[in-house]
């Protein structure tokens, strides 16, 4: 692994005999892969690729492709499968920097920044922060983590520490050391690790990097600036306006309109490369190509190789030509007529026929949401289009996609596209450039309106779409009224807080709760409304709240006398809270457990901000 700058997200089981349900980790990365290949029985194997666990974490995971899912026979979740992942990538990040460049660090001494698809929901990021601190990415003494972190050659048969945490939220009596475990996260969550939009990784390797990777671009102060940052399995697009920063020289990002998320990454033109020329050419018999491909895995990712160099290099005007191996072409030759099969074992099409099969229904939706995008007249300036696009990814570099570009969006650009010099790093770098300089991310636009549920007088719109009750008095109220926090397409700063929302625990409670609500419309006013979905409760613990005032026992206060505020960030890369105890003026642990259908689900630890 020492000195490749990319390696596969991959990871290979080895399944026991007798026992299906118990795998044991093996290794990683392209060692993984390679060793995968080479296997003379691979049955007692399972090489899991990233696109399987990483996508299952997408909004729209549940339309995603066979071969983007976990096999049936697996016993992890992909909340676990990161854990490794991240276990892994640790180890051999703090390894090589020992080795390589003589450092003695502790696991406790890294920051880490870790990016994510613009288009993840809060629930995922938050998986991502579990993953990351149950994989030792802490700033804790191991000691602490130890309930929680996985060595990278262990198995993931056992409970994870996110295991432990649904464990301890749902205790009604919290013991000293559960505390202590929660203790540790919330001081720690949010430090060890930082989070940034992939995109905005790739815009500030563009306006922002000291090693100049775009000497020809300059980054002017009002500038809007456009990223298509299109990886193997999500296409992000962004646009920021250019801010100056606090010395000269260095500059800010401030989201301008609300970033899209598209799963129409490289990986799903491989997707249609096999569905549209390879598996027709058996005919009426596509199991056969399924059969070919699992017994020669070798000559299969021959294959894939050779296409992917057809892939990079298509600019939608010149026909192309792919090698057919020999196994295939024997394979052919037991199940179709010799005279459907490719002469001279290579399979030729015409421009059009890879524009039509292939890459139009990968790429017509990426450029049509750019161009959405670029249309949209900003309320800042009244004014559309880009002084410059950046695009970034391994499938950015792709010429017809930037061909296409330029034929329906050049005239909302200034400049033709850029490729921040390796497209591949452009999003290492932006993280490394974001970990030493968090502020150089603003201002973010919101994806969804946020708020919770209220209870106000009823009016006519309630009876149709709320429920509707009377008070002591006689007063109709509805429960269901929705009081929005922050609404879609705000642009909110990165150091803002929205609140607060005063919280009254009843007398004698344990715990206080709120839920968080969230839909795509502006405009919401009841939480029954259609694509109004609950995100998550914050819970928050009173006991300790209350404890400074009111003792261990906190029985006997009134809740009108007891008031706890909730402050939350939307400016951030993921949901944060801040909960204050007003009575004793001092920041409250707080928790929230999303909703079955956000993501992985679970209660998650948010992290206690100082005022």
């Amino acid at each position: 692994m020492a000195g490749v700058p990319k390696t596969d997200t991959a990871l290979l089981y080895e399944v026991p005999l007798g026992r299906p349900r118990h795998w044991r980790f093996d290794c990683w990365g392209k060692e993984a892969t390679d060793k995968y290949i080479g296997m003379a029985d691979p049955d007692r194997f399972r090489l899991i690729k990233g696109k399987q666990f990483k996508l299952a974490l997408s909004d729209d995971r549940a339309g995603l492709p066979q071969e983007f899912q976990l096999p049936r026979d697996c016993p992890f979740t992909p909340d676990q499968l990161i854990t490794q992942m991240l276990s892994c990538l640790r180890d051999h990040a703090i390894s090589y920097l020992q080795r390589a460049a003589g450092l003695q660090l502790a696991t406790t001494d890294v920051h880490y920044c870790l990016s994510v698809p613009a288009g993840w929901s809060d629930a995922a990021k938050d998986v991502i922060r579990r993953c990351a601190y149950s994989a030792g990415m802490t700033l804790r003494a191991p000691a602490l983590a130890a309930s929680s972190s996985m060595s990278s050659g262990s198995s993931l048969s056992s409970a994870t520490g996110f295991d432990s945490l649904r464990r301890l939220s749902g205790r009604d009596q919290w013991d000293s050391s559960s505390e202590v475990w929660l203790d540790s996260y919330a001081e720690d969550a949010g430090g060890a690790v930082v989070l940034v939009h992939e995109q905005e990784a790739a815009a500030l390797t563009a306006c922002c990097d000291p090693l100049k990777a775009l000497p020809c671009l300059r980054a002017i102060p009002g500038d809007v600036w456009v990223v298509l940052d299109a990886g193997g399995g999500t296409v992000d697009i962004a646009m920021h306006r250019i801010e100056q920063g606090a010395t000269p020289g260095q500059s800010h990002l401030s989201e301008v309109l609300r970033a899209l998320c598209l799963l129409n990454g490289s990986t799903m033109l491989d997707n249609m490369a096999e569905e549209a020329l390879f598996k027709p050419l058996f005919g009426d018999r596509p199991d056969e190509y399924y059969r070919w491909r699992s017994e020669q895995r070798q000559d299969y990712l021959d294959l894939m190789d050779a296409w992917e160099i057809v892939k990079l290099r298509f600019d939608g005007s010149t026909s192309c030509s792919i090698s057919l191996n020999f196994s295939l072409i024997n394979a052919l030759q037991q199940v179709v007529p010799p005279v459907t099969i490719p002469s001279r074992g290579r399979l030729i099409l015409d421009a059009q026929q890879m524009r039509q099969l292939v890459f139009d229904p990968v790429v017509d939706p990426i450029v049509g949401n750019l161009h959405g995008l670029l249309s949209q007249e900003r309320a800042s300036d009244g004014r559309n289009g880009a002084a410059v696009l950046v695009m970034a990814g391994g499938f950015g570099s792709n010429m017809y996609l930037r061909e296409r570009v330029m034929q329906v969006c050049g005239y909302l650009l200034e400049e033709r596209p850029v490729t921040p010099g390796d497209a591949n790093k452009a999003v290492v770098l932006g993280n490394t450039i974001h970990l030493q300089r968090p502020d150089t991310i603003s201002a973010r636009c919101s994806r969804y309106t946020y708020g919770v549920n209220a209870m106000r007088p009823a009016t006519a719109e309630c009876h149709q779409r709320g429920h509707v009750c009377k008070d002591a008095k006689g007063n109709l109220l509805c429960s269901d009224h929705f009081r929005p926090l922050v609404r879609v397409g705000d642009v909110v700063r990165v150091d803002e807080f929205s609140g607060p929302l005063n919280v009254f625990p009843a007398p004698g409670n344990n715990t206080a709760s709120v839920d968080i609500w969230v839909t795509p419309h502006r405009d919401a006013s009841h939480i029954t409304e259609p694509k109004m979905r609950m995100l998550g409760t914050v819970r928050i613990d009173v006991r300790k709240a209350a404890r400074k005032k009111w003792g261990l026992s906190i029985g006997k206060q009134s809740s009108k006398d007891y008031k706890i505020s909730l402050y939350f960030k939307f400016g951030a890369g993921d949901l944060q809270v801040r909960a204050v105890d007003v009575t004793n003026d001092t920041v409250v642990s707080t928790t929230v457990s999303f909703s079955s259908d956000a993501a992985a689900g679970g209660p998650v630890l948010l992290p206690a901000l100082q005022p």
